[in-house]
């Protein structure tokens, strides 16, 4: 019943933006409905589908959410990992905490930051109790990315780490430190068959 009442919880943080969504990943409308069309259930996961599991899952920082993708001419797969920041504090209900993940392309992890607007790709980032690294990111639409060293030396923090700090200048606000629990991220990153042929 907890988990039920923290996916309702965590769903109104997620209502109403559009510019973190992914056609591939339930959106929090199609959680909102599973939830409200689900009369009394007894539990949480007879009333939500695998799809907004996983979802409120990686909102919690509790696991990874994986999607995968084919190519529309080839065919060819590749896939993503996502997770929430866990302690990231909303100036708006609507807001959804920012997103770290991992697409997984010729058997290389390549990682990139969804924040939302920020003033610019300076950011610092921290795994575990190890030394701060500070770094500039580029963007590319909604997304931040680090530069071909910096993906590589944070793909094996991502590796080894329990959890990793991230520090981020946002658009009008003041600097942001957001903290992004590793969970699963060995078991179900490093293990799947798309990340390492």
């Amino acid at each position: 019943m907890k988990l039920f009442v923290v996916v309702i919880m965590l769903m109104g943080l997620a209502v109403g933006c559009s510019g973190n969504s992914n056609k591939a990943e339930a959106t929090p409308a199609e959680i909102s409905s599973a939830a409200s069309s689900a009369a009394p259930a007894p539990t949480p996961n007879a009333a939500l589908g695998p799809k907004e599991i996983a979802f409120a899952l990686a909102l919690q920082g509790k696991r990874w959410k994986r999607t995968e993708f084919a190519d529309e001419m080839d065919g060819h797969k590749s896939v993503s990992f996502s997770i929430y920041a866990i302690d990231y504090v909303a100036s708006q209900p609507s807001e959804v905490p920012p997103r770290l993940s991992v697409t997984c392309r010729d058997s290389a992890t390549h990682p990139y930051f969804e924040p939302g607007s920020l003033n610019d790709g300076s950011v610092r980032l921290r795994f575990d109790d190890g030394p701060v690294s500070k770094q500039n990111w580029h963007r590319s639409g909604d997304f931040w990315f680090p530069n071909s060293a910096e993906s590589s030396a944070i793909s094996k923090g991502l590796a080894n780490a329990k959890k990793a700090k991230l520090e981020y200048s946002p658009i009008g606000k003041a600097t942001q430190v957001v903290t992004f629990n590793m969970a699963d991220y060995r078991e179900a990153v490093l293990t799947d068959p798309l990340c390492h042929k």
